[in-house]
């Protein structure tokens, strides 16, 4: 009997192992927290993991769709070009920097996650849908004249931070993975609950056959389910609906995290400044929010505007200001103040960080975390409008 004892952990292992997903550096996502169950966001580079990939663990009892991606753009695109430079967030530059103009532009293709232009990888996206979609962009942007482009990137960027269009999708998410999510339960409780209990009470030489059957046949019901839903959602993407279907036909385990297979690609187009307010609560939305804005408009815009000028720095800024402008419309609309002050947390406290809020008490002019923030000194501030954190108007959809 301890040999399935051992198995039982042994799978036990491999189920948690389903629930952390592995992020690259660039990227945030909104998870919902082990235990608590409560949705928070955080970035790639904040988690644990490697310098290029963190890794995230949803929580493990939640089967609705756990886990949501949702990358800034790792590209940049103007009137004139594009190129692979990574400007948001700032500091996880592209190691080979590259810069086409549209003249230049021949084919588009999409191969595996990667976008080629004129048979050479230009884009390594790690995604097939947002390597689908920055060809699509490229590509209609590619067939437009000159003075046609910038309308057609600005819109493009406003999709991507349509808060009323994220609330659609994900309560349409939730309602066609309903049947899905239910299965998902089914899975659990049979791989934990009923198949310990019968090893445990006829023994595994009269029931291990009928268990594995019950197994094999619930795990197929759900890829099927998957395969269903997966083609409503990602209808452009039938490589990968195929091989996740087939792994959780010959690994039942990950069968049960099927719905988080959905959801973490869900929303991975969109803007994490517009998708971190509809999942999470104002509080945790209010912190993020701050720190991604200040990661724009202030560190991005400084790191290109230390480069030579090149067609890289120039459609990198250009980028930068449409995005900063499309962020601050949307701030207005969540009625987001990210630069009120925080209350002193006592009156030795000389200085605050705006972006991470950290409180000071010497005379340092830089944040120990974020070294091109200046402090600011709370004596320059009237008091009696630190204290209360703003309130987001938008409601989390989490």
């Amino acid at each position: 009997m301890s040999e399935w004892v051992l198995l039982g952990s042994v799978a036990a292992a491999l189920y948690v192992l389903e629930c952390c997903v592995w992020l690259d550096r660039n990227a945030w996502c909104c998870f919902q927290i082990p235990v608590k169950g409560a949705w928070t966001a955080a970035s790639a580079a904040s988690l644990p993991g490697t310098d290029g990939l963190g890794a995230a663990l949803s929580d493990p009892f939640r089967l609705s769709g756990a886990i949501v991606e949702c990358d800034p753009w790792p590209f940049a695109i103007s009137p004139d070009g594009l190129t692979s430079e990574v400007i948001f967030p700032p500091g996880h530059n592209a190691r080979y920097s590259e810069y086409i103009s549209f003249e230049q532009i021949d084919l588009i293709e999409v191969q595996f996650g990667d976008v080629r232009i004129n048979g050479k990888t230009f884009l390594q996206l790690g995604s097939s849908l947002m390597a689908e979609n920055a060809s699509r962009l490229i590509q209609g942007v590619h067939a437009l004249p000159l003075q046609e482009r910038s309308a057609a990137i600005a819109a493009e960027v406003s999709r991507s931070f349509d808060l009323s269009a994220i609330k659609r999708r994900w309560s349409a998410f939730r309602r066609d993975t309903r049947v899905l999510k239910w299965c998902s339960i089914a899975g659990f409780a049979y791989t934990f609950v009923v198949v310990p209990t019968c090893l445990f009470w006829w023994g595994p030489l009269q029931s291990w056959l009928w268990l594995a059957v019950g197994l094999f046949g619930l795990s197929t019901t759900i890829a099927i389910l998957f395969f269903r839903v997966h083609a409503r959602l990602y209808p452009t993407l039938p490589y990968d609906r195929w091989v996740q279907s087939v792994s959780m036909v010959l690994f039942p385990i990950a069968s049960i995290r099927s719905v988080d297979r959905l959801s973490r690609e869900l929303l991975r187009w969109n803007n994490p400044m517009a998708v971190v307010p509809v999942m999470c609560s104002p509080e945790d939305s209010l912190a993020v929010l701050r720190r991604l804005w200040f990661d724009l408009s202030g560190t991005a815009k400084e790191e290109i505007a230390s480069q030579p000028s090149s067609p890289i720095a120039k459609c990198s800024e250009w980028f930068r200001q449409t995005i900063e402008g499309e962020a601050e419309a949307t701030l207005g609309r969540l009625g987001a103040d990210i630069f009120r002050s925080p209350s002193q947390d006592d009156p030795s406290m000389t200085s605050y960080c705006p972006r991470c809020q950290v409180q000071y008490r010497d005379l340092t002019p830089k944040c120990a975390d974020c070294p091109s923030i200046d402090l600011v000194r709370f004596e320059n501030l009237d008091r009696r409008e630190g204290g209360a954190a703003s309130t987001l108007t938008v409601s989390h959809a989490g």
